[in-house]
């Protein structure tokens, strides 16, 4: 009876344990019951690679899999150029991948969407800019020695010219312009302003065209229009946008400065708990006071200290069954060490630790105690036991 009354209470203990890191991760958990959406903010910064690309997607998807909340997408931009087909495969990721989704190009004040970075800015479903940025400039290039750059011809051209227009057409951008981001080859393209009367009501429109095509728009089209033609883009040179042009041009409804007024802008009103930034995190956490205790238990120095007064603790109970209190305190240590593990820290997405590797450490635990308490000098068990306890211990500490 005795035995069976140890046996019992050393699987209490550590199913007791199991069950504790089994909750749900509280900020989640405090987010659904808000029942508000969440916004990603995701950055493409610097050269379009292939690394950047695939880094970008990557972080993109596993949030969406981690957060089901996110409605928003924001890609924060900041770029002169890169690889063209790179571009291309996070242009085609934004547009088809997550066409399910609120997508929306944002080029923060003094930055830049330049070359690749415009093809990526046009795939999104809404541009915004903030002061002084700027967007365009889309002509591939090639780098024929260190420092100088030759444009490439009509066969480069026209491909990007097709891939810039698919996502254009799609969001009512005027074509004529995201051709003239990629190629010289274009007539003086101007601007004229028509004036269209519904009933009581006249309205200015913005048309834009080429000299010839100017020429040919038939007189009574030409008797609305009001001053004469601008010419916005003289012949032989590339389009470049800044805020206030691409706003004039069709490509932009907003302007912001920062998140919060993007937010605002947008008429995106969610609370900063339901903001995150994919290299930080939440820009604040439903938690605080909790997200901090995650962040402080799962510094190197703490967690060292856990794990050593948890097996300190575990191995006096084993030797001196019955006092209950080290008992108590292994448990306690490990609980802590293990639920701070799953859950994730600041500007992360998931913790350190899985399942799997719980339940890996409780059957080690549960060898170490067979081994101690029942069938003391079977070496077996206890080298197991420390064996397994020992990997998962490591595995735990390791990011996946």
């Amino acid at each position: 009876m005795r035995t069976f009354l140890r046996i019992s209470y050393v699987f209490g203990i550590f199913s007791l344990g199991l069950a504790l890191p089994g909750q749900d991760d509280p900020l989640a958990k405090g987010r659904e019951a808000l029942g508000q959406p969440c916004l990603l903010v995701a950055h493409v910064e610097g050269d379009i690679t292939p690394g950047l690309v695939d880094g970008v997607r990557a972080e993109v998807r596993q949030w969406i899999k981690d957060r089901p909340a996110i409605k928003f997408i924001v890609f924060q931009i900041h770029t002169r150029g890169g690889v063209a087909f790179s571009a291309q495969d996070l242009a085609h990721f934004i547009h088809t991948e997550l066409k399910d989704f609120r997508t929306i190009s944002f080029i923060p004040p003094g930055k830049h969407a330049l070359s690749a970075g415009a093809l990526i800015a046009v795939s999104a479903k809404e541009i915004v800019m903030g002061s002084d940025s700027r967007m365009g400039a889309a002509a591939p290039v090639l780098e024929t020695e260190p420092g100088r750059m030759e444009e490439l011809g009509e066969k480069e051209q026209s491909l990007i010219r097709s891939y810039f227009r698919s996502y254009a057409e799609d969001a009512g951008y005027r074509t004529l312009l995201t051709d003239a981001m990629v190629s010289k080859d274009h007539e003086d393209i101007l601007k004229v302003t028509l004036i269209r009367t519904r009933g009581n009501v006249s309205e200015e429109r913005p048309e834009f065209c080429t000299r010839r095509d100017y020429d040919n728009m038939p007189p009574e089209v030409k008797a609305t229009r009001k001053g004469d033609p601008e010419v916005i883009l003289p012949k032989g040179r590339l389009l470049v946008m800044h805020e206030r042009e691409a706003q004039q041009y069709g490509f932009v409804k907003h302007q912001a400065e920062d998140l919060t007024q993007l937010r605002s802008e947008l008429g995106i009103l969610i609370a900063d708990e339901n903001v995150i930034d994919s290299e930080h995190g939440t820009l604040k956490a439903e938690y605080p006071a909790g997200q901090a205790l995650v962040d402080f238990c799962n510094k190197p120095f703490v967690r060292f200290l856990l794990l050593l007064a948890g097996c300190l603790a575990f191995l006096i109970e084993l030797k001196t069954f019955g006092l209950i209190l080290p008992g108590t305190i292994a448990l306690a240590c490990f609980t802590i060490f293990f639920v701070t593990s799953l859950l994730p820290v600041t500007g992360s997405v998931e913790g350190t630790a899985t399942f799997g590797e719980l339940l890996l450490f409780v059957l080690g635990l549960a060898l170490l105690g067979i081994e101690f308490l029942l069938l003391p000098g079977m070496a077996i068990f206890a080298i197991t036991g420390a064996a397994l306890c020992a990997v998962s211990l490591v595995l735990a500490m390791v990011p996946g």
